[in-house]
Order: structure tokens, then C-alpha cells, then sequence
């Protein structure tokens, strides 16, 4: 058992492995019974994400698209907890990690920073 694992919910750690005997297409289908909503929200080949909502689903018996309806309805500062927190701590040299903390924010800014920035807010507000 890994660090992660253990930080991870029960139904999230071996995803893959509950629908291995099904096709993509019987996974899909099987998400489009218990949550068409979701099922409507992702294509039918990206196994990673119906096996995902299918978890979820079984796991707690919410399906995922109500989930995240509960989530919408939230203000921010009451959906944003995190029970499972892994802190990571890196040093570097001051100079260098400016530097590279500036190219990233170039580059981000140049992709499109702001207007991503502007759509979250009106998700979120």
C-alpha cells in the first residue's frame, strides 16, 4: 500500500480494476443507467472518467452530476475542504525559482490567464 492510497477514499484506489471485464462501451452504458447527466458530460472512450462517476456512484450512492450540483450551490468558501491533505516542500535558489515562477506566469498570461481567471469567477460568484 502506497502513501497515496492511504490518503485516498476506498473507492478511488483501484478504479480501474472494478469494471476491468467490461467493454468501454458496457461501462458507458452502465453509467448512462444510474447517471445520464454525467454520462452526457464525458465521451463514451474516456474509460477514466465514466469508471469515475460509476465509483462514485456505487461508493456513496450520490450519483456524480448531483454531487456537483450540491457543489454549485455552495458558496466558495464552504465547498473547498479537503479532508486528505499532502503537503510537498521544495527549495530552491530565491534567484531561480523567480525566474522560472516569471516564465510560468508569462506563459500562462499568453494562454489565455486572465480569461480563465474571469470564467472561474463567474462559475464561482
Amino acid at each position: 500500500m502506497t502513501i497515496l492510497s492511504k490518503l485516498l477514499p476506498i473507492y478511488l484506489i483501484d478504479a480501474k480494476d472494478d469494471f476491468d471485464d467490461l467493454s468501454d462501451d458496457e461501462v458507458y452504458e452502465l453509467l448512462k443507467r444510474v447517471d445520464l447527466e454525467s454520462a452526457m458530460q464525458v465521451h463514451k472512450n474516456n474509460r477514466f472518467r465514466v469508471v469515475r462517476a460509476l465509483q462514485i456512484y456505487y461508493a456513496t450512492g450520490q450519483r456524480k452530476s448531483e454531487y456537483l450540483e450540491e457543489q454549485r450551490r455552495l458558496k466558495l468558501d464552504e465547498r473547498l475542504r479537503f479532508t486528505n491533505v499532502l503537503f510537498f516542500v521544495l527549495d530552491a535558489h530565491k534567484e531561480l525559482l523567480e525566474k522560472r515562477i516569471n516564465e510560468r506566469v508569462s506563459k500562462m498570461i499568453e494562454k489565455g490567464l486572465r480569461k480563465e481567471i474571469e470564467d472561474f469567477y463567474e462559475q464561482v460568484k
